[in-house]
């Protein structure tokens, strides 16, 4: 019709997120907490000089960085996590141990940053190191995990499983789980008593993989979180849209994308939770909303969204027959609501995906300092390409110089319309004519140069005039 005129994706299922608190910073009032709400959880990083060993292609700890950063990038919004490393910073220092991401809920983005900054350096003061998960975890502060990845044992003569015991006496509610990422036996027989002391669970990795089994080990000592998988559909095809998952009745609790290809999948606390997802590729966008959706540990809750087929408006300016650059905006009638806007090229119609439905089209040539405009009323059909061509843009050229002596001198001008208004105005140079391009219509011209003024009345322009205006003082 024409009117002219990724690899860790398995880390979101990790149980010990699903435990985890949506207290401080959550987005999630404490009156619509999910059930299972109110762990924290506590890693600590090994970043001792034994993690520069090879593994692979690359390092112990290039590996553990790289999974860690992944982690967080998918850790729902609802968790309370914090991040210690030690060994990063210095060699023989059984002290350098450091809250790189403090309990609560940071940035993910500065998060990821403080993660992969780290390098392997130094001693291994695990116990040093849990004793300050725990404090953080704090005596009241419900129940916590501290998840220690290590690829040794302790290093700065101190006793960890003794601490444990110790922590657990004073009345600090944590599991701890650790991993040996690369570990002797010898070693691993520390980690194991220190994963019972804690509660908790140990595992040996001997590579990245392994170490996403580990990690998925600790989930099933955990309360695992449920499965929410959103698909949007277009006729029957897979949809790229935005999602925002909130508490039932309350506030977002996480965000993201539909996947064109596969259903997305949101790894979330027990509860129930109003989901709303909205087609960005339309003008203006379409969205859908589901109430209510219930999701259980251990349980998947499928949901698909259905969206109506759009049309194109394949939308061009014109003048004199050729494609002008142009400022468009495009509005749904009857309300005349600006769904879409921004510049048509001279290369080329530009396409806008609008639902079915009657619309206007206005295009201003910007060229023109008084204001060039064409509108067009067209319906949008689905499924179906509307070309709308706006043409018939009329200019007229005058070029303004200001003369003295037979030289130009810079002074200030105006060149108003009389018809409809609208005006030229600013200085005129020295070192050539001035080219105002203007509607074609009767002017009056005023200039001033200090305090001399000029004023020449009743020009007349036609379309495709080209006057030259020489002003003398």
């Amino acid at each position: 019709m024409r009117f002219r005129v990724r690899p860790f994706t398995a880390l979101l299922s990790l149980g010990i997120l699903g435990t985890a608190g949506a207290g401080f910073g959550s987005g999630v009032p404490p009156g619509e907490r999910p059930p299972g709400a109110g762990k924290r959880v506590v890693f600590i990083l090994d970043a001792s000089g034994s993690m520069k060993a090879k593994l692979g292609a690359g390092t112990r700890i290039t590996a553990a960085k790289d999974v860690m950063m992944q982690l967080i990038r998918d850790l729902p919004s609802a968790v309370e996590f914090g991040v210690l490393a030690y060994g990063h910073r210095r060699k023989d220092d059984c002290a350098d141990i450091e809250e790189i991401i403090p309990l609560g809920q940071p940035s993910k983005d500065a998060a990821i940053l403080a993660v992969q900054k780290l390098s392997a350096a130094g001693k291994t003061p695990i116990t040093a190191s849990v004793r300050l998960a725990a404090q953080r975890l704090g005596p009241g502060g419900g129940p916590g995990a501290i998840i220690l990845v290590s690829d040794g044992e302790e290093t700065c003569a101190d006793d960890p499983c003794g601490a444990v015991r110790d922590l657990k006496r004073e009345g600090i509610a944590f599991t701890l789980h650790a991993v040996g990422f690369g570990v002797t036996q010898k070693e691993a027989r520390q980690l194991e008593c220190l994963a019972k002391e804690g509660g908790g669970t140990y595992t040996s990795a001997a590579n990245a993989k392994e170490l996403l089994d580990a990690l998925e080990k600790v989930q099933r000592a955990e309360v695992a979180t449920g499965e929410l998988s959103l698909t949007a559909r277009k006729q029957g095809k897979q949809l790229q849209a935005e999602v925002v998952i909130a508490s039932a009745g309350g506030s977002r609790v996480e965000g993201g994308w539909t996947s064109a290809r596969d259903p997305r999948v949101f790894h979330l606390l027990p509860g129930t939770y109003d989901v709303t997802v909205t087609d960005t590729s339309v003008s203006p966008k379409t969205a859908r909303t589901a109430k209510g959706l219930i999701v259980k540990a251990g349980e998947r809750t499928e949901k698909d969204f259905e969206f109506s087929l759009e049309g194109q408006l394949a939308l061009s300016a014109f003048k004199n027959g050729q494609r002008i650059r142009a400022e468009f905006a495009v509005f749904k009638l009857p309300e005349k609501t600006r769904v879409d806007s921004g510049w048509l090229s001279t290369s080329g119609p530009v396409s806008v995906r609008l639902l079915a439905g009657p619309y206007e089209a206005a295009a201003v040539d910007t060229r023109v300092a008084t204001r060039s405009e064409r509108r067009a009323v067209f319906e949008v059909k689905s499924g179906e390409t509307t070309t709308v061509d706006l043409a018939g843009f009329l200019e007229a050229e005058v070029e303004l110089s200001a003369m003295r002596d037979g030289k130009r001198i810079r002074c200030e001008f105006s060149l108003r319309r009389r018809e409809g208004g609208g005006r030229d105005s600013g200085w005129l140079p020295t070192e050539g004519p001035r080219k105002c391009f203007v509607l074609p219509g009767t002017y009056d011209l005023d200039v001033r140069c200090g305090d001399e003024k000029k004023k020449q009345e009743g020009i007349t322009l036609v379309h495709g005039d080209r006057k030259t205006l020489e002003v003398q003082f």
